[in-house]
């Protein structure tokens, strides 16, 4: 939009996605009422994957983030076949999607990163009582469960590694273009995290 607005030229028009809300009840309503998400339901095939997912990050490529798992050389960046196979094994995808925090709250109110971290490890639990298999994926905010100066990795093992999200750049997604195909274009700033479900049968999620 950017550069056509360089040209003179017309935007294009605002893309619809491919996404359906989906409802949610009891607890888990809870949940997402209390964090001030919304779930959209979309397709495997939406999900986005290519290389140079990780030229978007500031951390990434080479300048080191102690608290970034892919930053630090804690996690490793799975090949584009990989990635493929191991998303190919599941049914469903969701689209979670949450305001972006203020700078406040991401510089400085920790507890509220807490607080949204915490949630969603609670609503990732919830929701596996209706699926299979699921993998909630890391929002993009810092980890706040240790202060950034305590944070073990690379080093050693993560103090919490039960509370710990997978990233999308870790499976090469472009959450970027997965988003926009799903939620298409958004009148307000979001962040995304994508929550995959129901694997095939005989299939086994997470064993490395």
């Amino acid at each position: 939009m950017i550069e056509k607005a360089l040209k003179h030229e017309k935007p294009d028009s605002p893309k619809s996605g491919t996404g359906r809300v989906f409802e949610l009840s009891g607890k888990e309503k809870n949940i997402s009422d209390a964090l001030g998400f919304s779930i959209l339901e979309g397709n495997i095939e939406d999900i986005v994957i290519r290389e140079g997912t990780r030229q978007w990050c500031g951390n990434c490529p080479g300048n080191l983030n102690h608290t970034c798992p892919l930053s630090s050389g804690y996690t490793i960046q799975k090949s584009l076949e990989e990635s493929k196979t191991f998303i190919r094994h599941f049914r469903k995808v969701f689209l979670i999607c949450l305001p972006v925090l203020s700078k406040e709250e991401r510089e400085i109110q920790r507890e509220r990163r807490k607080e949204i971290w915490l949630g969603m490890k609670n609503f990732e639990l919830l929701f596996s009582k209706r699926y299979s298999d699921i993998l909630l994926f890391k929002l993009p905010i810092q980890c706040p469960l240790c202060e950034p100066q305590d944070c073990l990795i690379p080093e050693k093992e993560c103090r919490q590694p039960d509370y710990q999200f997978p990233m999308h750049e870790e499976y090469n997604i472009d959450m970027m273009e997965t988003a926009r195909t799903i939620a298409g274009d958004r009148s307000t700033l979001e962040m995304y995290a994508l929550l995959l479900a129901d694997s095939f049968p005989d299939q086994k999620i997470n064993e490395e």
